[in-house]
């Protein structure tokens, strides 16, 4: 078979949907498969869910919406607390993420190869290429949202159905369970339908008000939960980020992030992009294509810029918490669909076509080598070495050093996820968090813990006396355990404990 003939069966294989959802859904195993090949611990994001498992996370402050920890809950009553279960459940949100994706596209395009080169742009970006694998689990489900998001709405403006639209309100109401910043998606592409007469023509008011109902019903149980503990979630969020959440924020230091957010999301695609395809990078000329095409167009268009105002007017200069990577996703997801509508409007050939998906495939190659790379090399200058800890060693010399279960107090969610998995029997709680986030007491010991410093950090020590009402006097047992980090022998790493005795308070 020569070149052509290859190159034409490539392309008669991704006009099939069915082998597009199965690439992207084999791409999220391989990539599930080379995490649990790798760091035993769970890293950012990741270790939080873990730990917020305990009982169940109806939420863990005003600042946190739920959704993730609500799957998460799920799949440990589930499996009983599996790792890879745990590991499935963030590909499974991936997957249905992008073949979401993929399924927008195909009704936004219009064209089944340029909906598949779509994803694969997505793909092609660091921020969905590259850092979806590193841990951030509540950002690969804001973004599959959004995803999912985009397809319920393409859905209902070109077929409008009852069961559409309110298929957009289930998905509305989900994503603003997922993170509040979701809300920019639906709020953007309302403005951006409204002013595109094309696509404004189609909305069916009636069955629009059904999805915002159902979206409503959604919502409405952490809502009432919100409303009946706000004082208390935000003194929780408070105290955990050492600012008020209402605060007035550092514009500088958010601008900078949400600029370091928006470069993660561009490259490598958009320097790519006009290489390949001159022409769509050039103003389109006028009279070709559909006037559909050109709705699509302009309303994704319309709905980015619109989203990039509300973010940095709204959480940039306004948002006093900082601000989170993983916002920009609900921003800048149209983004490679807006190129490749482009690209179907400027005529773009199969060889335009097939250099770019040579390029996405490179790419995704480089990530799946570079991953097993990055983690075997990064101990020797990491620096929160989470991936690295040496749980299992901490885990043994606590035992021996007489702790068996009961309450664990941890610095942090990331070391308490870590412990909470290595030591299942005891309940584990972090400052910053009303101790019934973490399931009911179990009696037995109190044993409090963190890393590297000498003296145990104040916002624990205070948690501990204030929340928990037990104290660290002088007869409570002190030690520390130095282990080497996992894949090193060179650095080694400390944790701190601080062992109570029998009958100064039980942390419970």
């Amino acid at each position: 078979m020569n070149g052509a003939a290859r190159t034409q069966g490539l392309w008669t294989l991704l006009e099939r949907p069915r082998a597009v959802y199965s690439i992207l859904i084999l791409y999220c195993l391989l990539h599930f498969v080379l995490r649990l090949a790798l760091s035993p611990n769970y890293g950012v994001g990741e270790a939080g869910p873990m730990l917020f498992n305990q009982g169940f996370p109806w939420a863990r402050h005003f600042g946190e919406p739920p959704l993730y920890d609500w799957l998460a809950w799920a799949v440990a009553a589930v499996s009983a607390n599996s790792r890879a279960a745990f590991f499935l459940l963030k590909y499974a949100i991936m997957a249905a993420g992008f073949a979401g994706y993929f399924s927008a596209a195909r009704i936004l395009i219009g064209d089944a190869k340029l909906a598949a080169l779509s994803v694969f742009g997505l793909l092609s970006t660091f921020a969905a290429g590259y850092v979806f694998h590193a841990g951030f689990t509540h950002s690969i489900l804001l973004a599959a949202m959004s995803g999912l998001f985009l397809w319920a709405l393409a859905r209902a403006i070109a077929a409008g159905g009852l069961a559409d639209y309110l298929l957009l309100g289930i998905a509305a109401g989900l994503g603003a369970l997922s993170a509040y910043v979701f809300a920019l998606m639906p709020a953007a592409f309302a403005v951006a339908i409204a002013l595109t007469p094309a696509l404004r023509r189609r909305v069916r008011p009636l069955p629009l008000a059904g999805a915002l109902l159902a979206a409503i019903a959604i919502a409405v149980p952490y809502a009432w939960w919100s409303q009946a503990n706000w004082l208390a979630a935000l003194g929780g969020a408070a105290a955990e980020s050492g600012a008020s959440a209402l605060g007035s924020g550092n514009l500088l230091r958010n601008s900078v992030r949400f600029a370091e957010a928006a470069f993660e999301f561009l490259v490598p695609l958009i320097p790519a992009f006009p290489i390949v395809y001159r022409r769509a990078s050039k103003p389109l000329a006028s009279g070709i294509g559909n006037e559909r095409d050109f709705a699509w167009l302009r309303a994704c268009g319309v709905a980015m810029l619109v989203a990039v105002a509300a973010m940095w007017a709204g959480a940039v200069v306004l948002g006093g918490a900082g601000f989170d990577k993983g916002w920009v996703f609900p921003v800048l997801m149209p983004l490679p669909i807006w190129l490749f509508l482009r690209a179907k409007l400027s005529g773009a050939d199969d060889r335009a076509n097939t250099i770019f998906l040579a390029f996405a495939g490179l790419f995704a190659l480089g990530v799946f080598v570079a991953r097993p790379v990055v983690y075997l090399t990064g101990a020797a200058h990491c620096h929160s070495c989470r991936e690295y800890w040496p749980m299992a060693a901490y885990a043994q010399s606590l035992e021996r050093a007489g702790f068996y279960r009961g309450t664990i107090v941890a610095s942090g969610a990331d070391l308490g996820g870590n412990i909470r998995y290595v030591m299942p029997d005891s309940r584990v709680v972090v400052p910053g968090y009303r101790p019934s986030v973490f399931g009911q007491a179990r009696g037995g010991q109190c044993l409090v813990v963190w890393r590297g410093k000498a003296e145990m950090p104040k916002d624990e020590a205070a948690y501990l006396r204030d929340i928990l009402h037990a104290r660290a006097g002088s007869d409570a047992m002190r030690g520390n355990v130095l282990a080497s980090l996992i894949t090193s022998r060179s650095r080694f790493d400390t944790l701190n404990y601080v062992l109570l005795p029998s009958g100064s308070g039980l942390c419970n």
